[in-house]
């Protein structure tokens, strides 16, 4: 939901933007442009940039960021294991190793490939539902849009 919000806000100068102009020969043609909205080339490009940015690099950047966090909590956890099962442990009873099953390396090396599985999954099919529903609005309005430029001139 948190996408869906974000993606509108983002998309709202959009619909400011973009405004109706005829054409300069033709004047009962009109069409839906961003011309003679920036007052330089400089800044639309600052706009497209940024634009691209927020859809798509900033979602990537905290998705990877959020991933790399994980796995670096992982890893610190599974060497801890590794330091507390390489040194002797003494349980009271006069044995000297008693190792508790839980706390096994296979078991954070286990955690650690599902985890990683688990992201993969997630941030793949998340990303898929949550940007193509989004972009397939936006084809459909860009659809929508030729059909009527097309329907114009019949």
């Amino acid at each position: 939901m948190i996408q869906f919000n974000a993606a509108f806000i983002f998309r709202l100068p959009q619909s400011v933007i973009f405004h109706v102009e005829s054409h300069p020969k033709y004047t009962w043609f009109k069409q839906c442009v961003t011309f003679n909205f920036f007052p330089s080339q400089h800044h639309e490009l600052a706009y497209n940039l940024f634009s691209i940015i927020a859809l798509y690099g900033l979602p990537l950047t905290i998705i990877t960021s959020a991933y790399c966090f994980i796995m670096c909590r992982i890893s610190k956890k599974s060497r801890q294991s590794r330091y507390e099962i390489s040194g002797p442990v003494y349980d009271g009873t006069g044995s000297e190793l008693a190792v508790l099953r839980r706390s096994g390396i296979g078991n954070i090396e286990r955690a650690k490939s599902r985890t990683l599985k688990m992201t993969l999954v997630i941030g793949t099919y998340g990303s898929l539902v949550g940007w193509t529903v989004q972009e397939c609005l936006v084809f459909f309005l860009f659809f929508i849009s030729v059909l009527r430029l097309c329907l114009n001139y019949l």
